[in-house]
This record gives C-alpha cells, sequence and structure tokens, in this order.
C-alpha cells in the first residue's frame, strides 16, 4: 500500500475505470487498490459528444481545485493514442503551469502509428514537457527513446491481480483455450476463427474455444455459425466469468498484430497457463517461445496451427509451460509494481 504521505500528493486522470472496458480501466483500477488515498478523476465518460465535452470541462476544474487548494504535486496520466492523447496533452499543459510533475503513462498498442499520422514532433512537444514517461516494456522504452529522442522514459510493469482460482472439474478429454479481447481484425481473432472453420472436423470434439469481448460482434457471431460446437462467444465477460473461464482454460491464445503489453495475457499465466501470441510489442518480454508458450507472427495460421496442436496434444508440456508462466509474471503482481510507482514518485518529491 502506498501510504497517505505519498498517495495524497498525486492524482491520477485517465478513462472512468468504474464504467468503461478495456486494458487501461483494469489497469487504473487495480492502481486504486494500492494507493492508500486514491485520488481519481476521469477525463472521459461513456456518452455522446456533449457529455464528453462536459466531462472534460469538469476534470479541467477539479485538476486546478487539486493543484492550488489540495497542493497535490505530482500528476498521473493514463493514455493511448488518437484522441486519448488530444485530451491528455490539454491536462500536461494545465498541470505543468500550476507548477506540477508530470507523469505520462501511454498504454496504446498502435501509438506509432499515430506518432506517423498525428506529426511526431508534435507528440515529442508534449512528452518532453513530461518530468516522466512511462512505457510498458523494453521495446517501447527503445521505441520512444531512440525514435522520439526522450531522456525521461522509465519502465513500469503492468499491474495484474492476484488470481482468484474458481474450483471446477476440467474436462479431461476437451481442450479448452480463451481469447479475451477486442473483437477484430488487429487481435487476430478472425485469423483465428478460420484456421478453425478450415480445419472443423480435426477440432470437432476435441477442442473448445472461449471468447470474450466487444467490438465487432455482430460479424463475429455469423462467422462462427457453422463451427458453434467449437467456438463459445460470451460478449464482454465480467470479473466473475473471466475468472471462471481462466480457471478452467489449458492454454490462452491471443494473435494480434500489435500490442503494447497487454494485460489479458499476464492474467493467462497467473493462473498458470501456456501462452500462444505474436512476437509484436511487449509481447516477446513476456512469452518466451518453447518456454512458456509460442511465439508466431501475425497473421501465420500455419505456425498457430502448429502451436494449438502441440498443446492439444501433450498435457504434459502444457503443466511444464504452465508452472513458467506462474514464475514469469510475478514481477507484475501488486507489491511489486507498488515498488517501482514509489520509487517514481519519491524521486519526483
Amino acid at each position: 500500500m502506498i501510504k497517505k504521505e505519498i498517495s495524497k500528493q498525486v492524482i491520477t486522470l485517465g478513462c472512468d475505470y468504474e464504467t468503461l472496458k478495456g486494458g487501461i480501466a483494469q489497469v487504473i483500477e487495480s492502481y486504486s487498490r494500492i494507493f492508500e488515498t486514491f485520488y481519481f478523476i476521469p477525463t472521459v465518460k461513456e456518452g455522446g459528444k456533449l457529455y464528453k465535452f462536459w466531462v472534460m470541462l469538469v476534470a479541467i476544474i477539479r485538476l486546478c481545485y487539486y493543484g492550488i487548494w489540495r497542493n497535490v504535486k505530482i500528476v498521473h496520466i493514463h493514455a493511448c493514442s488518437n484522441n486519448s492523447f488530444r485530451r491528455k496533452r490539454i491536462f500536461v499543459f494545465i498541470a505543468k503551469c500550476l507548477g506540477k510533475k508530470v507523469v505520462f503513462h501511454i498504454h496504446g498498442a498502435e501509438f506509432k502509428s499515430f506518432c506517423e499520422c498525428y506529426g511526431k514532433q508534435r507528440v515529442i512537444r508534449v512528452l518532453k514537457r513530461c518530468d516522466a514517461v512511462i512505457a510498458l516494456s523494453h521495446s517501447w522504452q527503445d521505441y520512444f527513446r531512440n525514435e522520439l529522442g526522450l531522456s525521461n522514459v522509465m519502465i513500469i510493469n503492468n499491474i495484474v491481480n492476484l488470481p482468484v482460482v474458481v474450483d471446477g472439474l476440467k474436462n479431461e478429454n476437451m481442450f479448452n483455450m480463451v481469447f479475451l479481447g477486442e473483437i477484430g481484425k488487429r487481435k487476430g481473432i478472425y485469423d483465428l476463427i478460420y484456421l478453425l472453420l478450415d480445419d472443423k472436423e480435426n477440432y470437432e470434439g476435441r477442442l473448445r474455444l472461449h471468447v470474450g469481448g466487444n467490438g465487432e460482434t455482430k460479424k463475429f457471431e455469423r462467422l462462427i455459425e457453422p463451427i458453434d460446437s467449437i467456438v463459445k462467444f460470451y460478449g464482454w465477460v465480467d470479473v466473475d466469468r473471466k475468472q471462471y473461464l481462466l480457471s478452467q482454460a489449458n492454454a490462452y491464445i491471443l494473435p494480434s498484430y500489435n500490442e503494447g503489453l497487454p494485460i489479458s495475457i499476464l492474467e493467462a499465466m497467473s493462473y498458470g497457463l501456456p501462452i500462444i501470441s505474436t512476437n509484436v510489442g511487449g509481447i516477446p518480454e513476456i512469452v518466451e517461445d518453447s518456454y512458456n508458450g509460442f511465439l508466431i507472427s501475425p497473421g501465420d495460421k500455419e505456425a498457430m496451427k502448429k502451436a494449438i496442436d502441440k498443446l492439444l496434444c501433450n498435457p504434459e508440456l502444457r503443466e511444464e509451460m504452465g508452472e513458467h508462466s506462474k514464475q514469469l509474471v510475478e514481477k507484475f503482481f501488486p507489491q511489486e509494481v507498488e515498488k517501482q510507482l514509489l520509487d517514481l514518485y519519491e524521486s519526483l518529491l
């Protein structure tokens, strides 16, 4: 727990973690548990354009209040790309005008392409005003340093809560895989479904894929109709459903085309699952090929099939890789991330 002597001097800005879904909301919610006093200002909520403008206006007023009357000294901003970055640059400017230290915490998997579209120099001007820029992995830190020329970049691990294992009997005759994430091309879910469609007879009665997420749900539901005995789709899953699925799974799969450092993979590792994913973003720093899972190139369905078949046919390998996942994920548990945050805050204060 970050004691109030420090936590009362920090205010966190980001998406409304109580109502919105996704990785950033999940990180902020986890942070709220390790601060003895958690000052938080939501900068975006679900709703129409007028309501979102009102939320922004209220957030600006609240930041000024906390900066002037509560004497908060550090403004910790969680952001990704596109409109998220555009909104947050306003708060960077206000915080610096108030004489505060600014921590800019970048989560976006598509931040590189955003920089190219938005303009690197415009991004650099914002980030160089900050006292610290947080990257999620060494690969992202290298990008910010080498491509954007930033010297104020540090790594703080994504935080994952301790697993809550739900009791239940696993079906020894069924290989259960789980995918959790946005339904769309970026996460690679369609590549996986086309693989299962092409080899339906081989996997019928042997494999079941459990999918949770929002996004292109109608398209997805139509696509899986011919293999509804293999693929089970739940829509967005709540915490209880997620805990149950991960507790009963044999493996986790996320064949993304780009990523930051996926919370879903870290969660699956905490449940002792082998991982099938891609060599993008920070994933190779948490998934070691042939050690706690398999890494493939995005879109490589042949390599994906080989990885699935290896785990499907080898329970001993699944068990061994799952134990390795448990060992590798320990540094992402709250107690370890708390130490990293405390060191950062103390250095700024």
